[in-house]
């Protein structure tokens, strides 16, 4: 690890570690504590079963993707490497972290490339949160078919849903502007000179989406793709919903799937910047504007990054205990070895 990476981590964990002090104190330590034995533990189980099965559905999401490249992946690697970056990413908290380590991971005993599998990771990451965000808007038309307006949470997600969904429209027209050019062709080609703010920002995003070009997918494949990734969004929101019961509090259904892009995005942005602490301030806030108390969704928010980090934690220790025999073994010849298409 660099020196700038080492600082980087060493300032994400101070700063995580300040937030999370800051929530306590805000919360007060004996309410987290108190709730946190409250919690019934039925519903603690239930909640890991959940979230096993959620990373199962997840696996095979992934592997889906990664047929689509050429990438013929046995499911126990692909299980191995999704719980071994899993846990990578919890202790170095990261998603730029998690996504590298399960690609190298699957790259390492497969033979593929890095930067194939990366991408399948990145795409995965883009149609799982526009999944999620079309569930949001179709949970938003719902609760104002009902009750005739909006609560902020959920004027925030189909705002944040809706912006983020014509983005991945945006990525999507590009990328098929990009697979019908001649092959060969300078992506800056379509710039002339390439001056000005807005052929450098066209061309960022032209580089972006040719990044996902190595999907050869059309409708149909990421339409199955997508729809595996609801059944991991309503498996994952299920497993908070059985946390909030156990808590002795809850979130109306389509209350909890509004607020489900929302903690995508927490999952994300706030770790980047403020580790697990961030996470965990989000979560409390935005499940407040629902009706949880503080220490509710503070316990709650604890027990399923505790979860998360033990499950990942037991999946990695089979990887661990068979790496010396991976290691003598050569990797396969893999049909995405070579340039992607």
């Amino acid at each position: 690890m660099t020196r700038s990476r080492l600082a980087g981590t060493a300032l994400r964990v101070t700063v995580s570690a300040a937030v999370f002090a800051a929530l306590v104190e805000y919360v007060g330590l004996e309410a987290i504590v108190a709730q946190l034995r409250a919690i019934d533990a039925r519903f603690v189980a239930l909640a890991l079963l959940l979230l096993v099965a959620e990373s199962l559905v997840r696996c095979v999401n992934w592997r889906q993707l990664a047929r689509e490249v050429g990438c013929a992946l046995p499911l126990r690697e692909v299980v191995h490497a999704y719980y071994v970056g899993g846990f990578i990413g919890a202790v170095l908290p990261s998603t730029l972290s998690t996504d590298a380590a399960r690609s190298t991971i699957v790259a390492m005993r497969n033979g593929s490339r890095v930067e194939v599998l990366l991408a399948t990771t990145v795409t995965l990451n883009l149609i799982s949160l526009g999944a999620a965000s079309l569930c949001a808007l179709l949970a938003c038309l719902w609760i104002f078919a009902r009750s005739g307006t909006l609560p902020p949470t959920a004027l925030a997600a189909l705002l944040a849903g809706g912006g983020y969904l014509a983005g991945l429209a945006v990525l999507g027209m590009l990328a098929g502007r990009l697979r019908a050019r001649v092959p060969g062709a300078d992506s800056d080609a379509s710039s002339g000179a390439g001056r000005g703010v807005f052929h450098a920002v066209r061309r960022v995003a032209e580089r972006f989406a040719g990044s996902l070009l190595v999907i050869r997918s059309g409708a149909a494949e990421i339409g199955r793709v997508g729809a595996t990734a609801v059944a991991s969004f309503a498996l994952r929101t299920a497993g908070i919903q059985a946390l909030l019961v156990g808590a002795g509090t809850g979130v109306p259904w389509a209350g909890l799937v509004v607020v489900g892009p929302l903690l995508a995005i927490a999952a994300v942005l706030p770790i980047s910047v403020a580790g697990i602490g961030g996470l965990q301030a989000v979560t409390v806030y935005v499940l407040g504007e629902w009706g949880v108390s503080p220490e509710q969704a503070t316990a709650v928010s604890l027990v399923h990054t505790a979860l998360f980090v033990v499950l990942h934690g037991l999946g990695s220790i089979p990887y661990v205990l068979a790496r010396p025999a991976l290691a003598q073994t050569a990797p396969r010849k893999n049909l995405s070895s070579g340039p992607p298409h």
